[in-house]
């Protein structure tokens, strides 16, 4: 409370909150509109394309989890300018994890899978375990299940709760009590951990033939990401006396890094299916790619079979991206009239030569006559 002019009484201080019709919220909430209405659109357009080669060699399954965890993370806005309350402050603290670790987990998935395909293409022609659609719907939901047990610990261990928070005399700000320290951090481990990984892995399958993965748009998300949240996690501790800025800046990090996803990850993809469809077709899915890995992992060519092991096929590589299997490959043997040629000497195919062109020669004069 402050006393009156007249000193006569004690007045309550007015609360400080993050209102909606503040300009830090308003800027917020736009970027959350337009982004829910952008990932909308990606949703129907997936939906009306889903049987065509160009989403199937995204992984539809994963893509939709990756499109429902870019939907929370613009939904989030919302629940940061209520007004807090006990369970507000409850659902806050559970939703701000949880819409990151959904869109990181599917992510490390799809990395991880395009990794451990490639590198099975090193042993083996046998299809790797765990790469079908089920599978990776089931490792998914296994890393999305630990952030909920940190969450439910978290809440048990330290019940969320709104209070009155006096930075100075004058100031009366009503926040989560999360908000105050820096045990907010604790929501943002997980998903930190997830970024770091995906990043990882995005390295390391940075060079694989990008007609069969997202790899290299993955790579660029995940760069950038990174430093989104170098940029937000400074910005989050200096502003310990300004709340309203503070979770205005959580907010704006959170759209922006499911922006990123949306922008490098589903825009060549729309790109395909809507303006140059003739590319969404299961041919230009398997062209040849220059870009073959430089540790060796498989040699991808159109129209060809594998003729040792380790050599893998274009439609190979496109089915076990697809999850939809991989056939027993056998090694190929080189005709016998092809041996024989590859045997003889450099002197019997000059000589070769030079009687074809003698041929030739007296074809052009007969010609000529």
């Amino acid at each position: 409370t402050l006393p009156d002019l007249l000193q006569s009484k004690c007045n309550p201080l007015p609360e400080v909150y993050l209102k909606a019709d503040s300009k830090w919220a308003i800027g917020a909430i736009s970027l959350s509109i337009v982004g829910i209405i952008i990932t909308l659109f990606v949703v129907v357009v997936f939906a009306r394309h889903n049987n065509t080669p160009i989403v199937k060699a995204a992984g539809r399954e994963l893509s939709y989890v990756l499109l429902s965890g870019i939907l929370l993370c613009y939904s989030i806005t919302f629940l940061l300018i209520l007004r807090p309350t006990d369970v507000v402050c409850a659902l806050q603290r559970f939703g701000v994890g949880f819409c990151f670790t959904v869109v990181y987990a599917a992510l490390f998935t799809k990395t991880n899978r395009i990794a451990r395909i490639f590198k099975a293409g090193k042993k083996t022609t046998k299809r790797p375990n765990f790469i079908s659609p089920k599978s990776q719907l089931i490792i998914c939901t296994c890393l999305i299940s630990i952030q909920i047990i940190v969450n439910l610990l978290w809440m048990i261990i330290s019940p969320p709760k709104a209070i009155y928070h006096y930075p100075t005399r004058e100031d009366n700000l009503l926040v989560c009590s999360s908000f105050i320290d820096t045990s907010y951090m604790i929501a943002f481990a997980y998903p930190i951990l997830l970024i770091v990984v995906c990043t990882v892995y995005a390295v390391l399958t940075r060079n694989i033939p990008e007609a069969f993965n997202e790899s290299k748009h993955i790579g660029f998300t995940m760069y950038t990401t990174c430093i989104i949240w170098l940029a937000f996690v400074p910005l989050y501790f200096v502003t310990g006396n300004h709340m309203p800025l503070r979770i205005t800046s959580m907010s704006v990090t959170i759209n922006l890094s499911a922006s990123v996803t949306v922008v490098c990850l589903f825009s060549p993809k729309l790109y395909i299916i809507l303006v140059k469809p003739e590319r969404n077709v299961r041919q230009s899915m398997m062209s040849t790619r220059k870009s073959a890995l430089k540790s060796g992992v498989a040699s991808v060519m159109v129209g060809t079979l594998p003729i040792a092991q380790g050599l893998v096929t274009s439609e190979s590589l496109l089915r076990m991206q697809q999850g939809v299997g991989m056939p027993e490959l056998k090694p190929v043997q080189l005709p016998k009239t092809l041996s024989k040629t590859t045997q003889t000497s450099p002197k019997h195919n000059r000589e070769s030569s030079k009687k074809k062109k003698e041929q030739l020669q007296q074809h052009n004069n007969c010609n000529a006559t």
